[in-house]
């Protein structure tokens, strides 16, 4: 069997040699883009060893006798590859007089082009307007594995380098791993990270976090996530579990959960956040950047900036391009627009794409029948829904 795979600076070719009725040997050759041909980095054979040592290695076998391989079942050769495969296209390769050296892994968008196959083309559509993919890696003394039954290959140092990556990646990272190691990195992160990770990850592996924590850690982690994504995930949770749950959250973040987890499926009010920013038409731009300084929102709230009157009913919002250009003593009332594009929060969810699509917004406020702003629907929501 052989398998090949595209990586930084080298194509990879996996081989296996019978060593037995159910056992293979696997070795890898390395195929050089700069000069098309097979360079002599065999010892990479020796620097992965580290991370493959749950197999048995020998040493001047199979097809090359200069190198060295991994004896593997046969019922685990996929998996095998599949390990292999993402250690070699996600990692930079230097070689040297003294040999082969693994220099960092990839973690950016070249590397995902890469992975997904298409970097190629991409990159070569790029280049007529002079334009190159930018790489974003994490060089290898920054990495170490975590050694787990037949290497399932994760990283940690121990555990603080994963703030490199993007919640979403840490949370693919952690769904692959078993319960005790899910809350071993869990337990390496504050609140803050723990939440945003926690939010991107797949339902049951949520619930398994969260039932493996005590019921005032895991109602902290839920108070620091936005609104409508703890009561997603509460809504999965038994009933008497959520409830225990929310009897441990502080009242006010306990009561927004309560409201959402009202709502029907269907309806614009299940993927509601309740967090955004708003003001008063008579304060000044110089008041708002000052206030936005000491908040420090997160990004998916200040899309818009919505301006509400004192009895709370939303009037009009203000683009951040305009807040930004304007003179810090211009009063909001004028830089502000009136707002005609909203949604009930009984409307059908169905209605948001074609909203959101045809005005170009990135979050659609939400208000009651009597024009009360209640919260907004951001488009990472509504893309989430349709996916």
């Amino acid at each position: 069997m052989v398998a090949f795979f595209e990586g930084i600076k080298y194509n990879f070719k996996i081989i296996s040699d019978r060593a037995s009725s159910n056992k293979y040997v696997w070795t890898i050759r390395a195929f050089c883009k700069k000069d098309k041909r097979y360079s002599g980095i065999n010892n990479l054979n020796y620097i992965l060893s580290e991370l493959f040592d749950d197999y048995e290695k020998v040493e001047g076998t199979g097809r090359f006798e200069d190198s060295c391989g991994w004896v593997v079942n046969k019922n685990e050769a996929k998996r095998f590859t599949e390990i292999m495969a993402s250690v070699l296209q996600d990692n930079r390769i230097a070689v040297v007089e003294s040999g082969a050296f693994l220099v960092a892994v990839d973690v950016g968008m070249e590397g995902l082009l890469r992975r997904i196959g298409i970097a190629k083309p991409i990159e070569k559509f790029l280049s007529f307007f002079g334009i190159t993919i930018p790489s974003k890696l994490v060089l290898w003394d920054e990495v170490e594995t975590i050694h787990f039954p037949k290497m399932d290959i994760q990283l940690t140092k121990p555990y603080t380098k994963l703030k490199t990556l993007h919640p979403s990646d840490v949370a693919d990272i952690i769904e692959d791993l078993d319960r005790s190691s899910k809350m071993a990195i869990f337990s390496s992160m504050d609140e803050e990270r723990a939440a945003d990770v926690l939010e991107e990850m797949e339902p049951d592996a949520q619930i398994e976090v969260i039932e493996s924590m005590s019921v005032d850690k895991a109602a902290d982690l839920l108070e620091k996530m936005p609104p409508d994504e703890a009561a997603d995930l509460l809504d999965e949770l038994q009933e008497e579990k959520a409830e225990e749950l929310l009897g441990e959250m502080e009242h006010e973040a306990s009561q927004e959960v309560r409201e959402l987890m009202e709502y029907s499926d269907n309806l614009v009010g299940s993927i509601m956040t309740t967090d955004f920013i708003h003001f008063h038409p008579q304060q000044s731009v110089s008041d708002v950047i000052k206030e936005l300084r000491r908040l420090k929102p997160e990004t998916n709230t200040i899309y818009s900036i919505f301006i509400l009157d004192r009895r709370e009913r939303l009037l009009a919002t203000v683009s951040l391009r305009d807040l930004i250009i304007s003179q810090p003593e211009v009063h909001l009332r004028h830089i502000m627009h009136k707002s005609n594009n909203f949604v009930y929060d009984d409307d059908k969810a169905k209605r948001l794409p074609a909203i959101i699509s045809k005005y170009n917004m990135l979050a659609v406020p939400v208000v009651d029948h009597e024009m009360k702003m209640l919260g907004t629907v951001v488009i990472d929501d509504v893309i989430d829904r349709l996916m």
